[in-house]
């Protein structure tokens, strides 16, 4: 939001949320394309295309011949229902719901809001990227969350001094 505060940078700004530089574009062919492909058919609805099989799934779908067929959809949702199906996207859900409860029932013990607010930035970061099914983000999102359950139940005695 601060990037609207400079007159200079709010075009860029504009085209960048928009999706309309080349990136943003690229983006939203992917998204077609898994689309397609996950409305094609109730099994694809359903079960997705299971681990690391995006680029073999989308092959037939690709209408967009001047890109590459990527490894990963580049939208944490699609990632993970493309991934893992219906019931992964739901885990998933529940998962980040069950995250959200900690941090906010938690919000007060130093340690709580620093940590969610990495996990809402790579949340965020991945409504246009990968930042989970690449190995050392997957391990940092864990190591997150376990930070984050942990600093939620026992900061208190770490502070408390007998």
């Amino acid at each position: 939001m601060g990037l609207f505060l400079v007159p200079a940078l709010r075009p860029i700004t504009i085209q960048k949320l928009t999706l309309q530089d080349w990136s943003g574009q690229t983006r939203a062919a992917q998204w077609q394309e898994t689309w397609s492909y996950l409305s094609d058919s109730p099994a694809h609805f359903l079960l997705g295309a299971g681990p690391d099989s995006y680029p073999q799934a989308i092959a037939p779908y690709h209408t967009h011949d001047y890109l590459e067929i990527f490894q990963y959809p580049h939208n944490i949702v699609l990632n993970i229902w493309v991934e893992t199906g219906l019931l992964g996207l739901a885990g998933f859900g529940l998962i980040a719901y069950e995250v959200l409860r900690v941090a906010l029932r938690h919000r007060r013990q130093h340690f709580v809001i620093p940590i969610f607010a990495g996990l809402l930035t790579m949340t965020i970061h991945g409504l246009v990227d990968v930042p989970y099914f690449k190995n050392d983000l997957s391990m940092l999102t864990w190591t997150l969350i376990a930070m984050l359950l942990i600093a939620a139940h026992t900061e208190r005695a770490w502070l408390v001094h007998d």
